[in-house]
């Protein structure tokens, strides 16, 4: 029941933003659009942001599934045609003071693929290692 009311809360979130900006969006037209009293939406998120920074890992967690060698590819465009799919949704975010959300979607999604990658290249070629910048071996 709790995941089925933040996915409400952050699918309003978003819908409400691809409609208008960010920062115009309050915490109270939220709720009233979501079907969720205000404590409720507080016991989930400590603030409209936080439901944006849910909303962003939910969708990147959904967007990356499981990543092998010969399916990366496709989950590394997922991440951009999502972007594209919302253009309006992620400019509204981008041109507000939840900017940083944004990036740190992009960024969280791109190693959220990386690191599923190594873990089925680990899994499917055991003898194969990884090493840092640094030359010191990951795996």
């Amino acid at each position: 029941m709790e995941s089925r009311t933040k996915e409400r809360l952050g699918a309003t979130l978003q819908r409400l933003t691809d409609d208008e900006q960010f920062d115009t969006i309050t915490v109270k037209r939220l709720v009233l659009e979501s079907h969720v009293n205000r404590q409720t939406f507080y016991y989930h998120f400590q603030d409209k942001f936080d439901c944006l920074q849910y909303q962003f890992d939910h969708k990147a967690q959904r967007l990356v599934g499981k990543v092998t060698a010969d399916n990366w590819l496709a989950s590394y465009l997922s991440l951009f045609r999502y972007i594209d799919a919302h253009q309006n949704f992620c400019h509204h975010v981008v041109d507000s003071r939840a900017y940083s959300e944004f990036d740190d979607f992009i960024l969280e999604t791109i190693d959220l693929i990386v690191e599923r990658l190594k873990q089925s290249l680990k899994q499917a070629c055991p003898q194969l290692h990884f090493r840092n910048e640094s030359g010191l071996l990951l795996f």
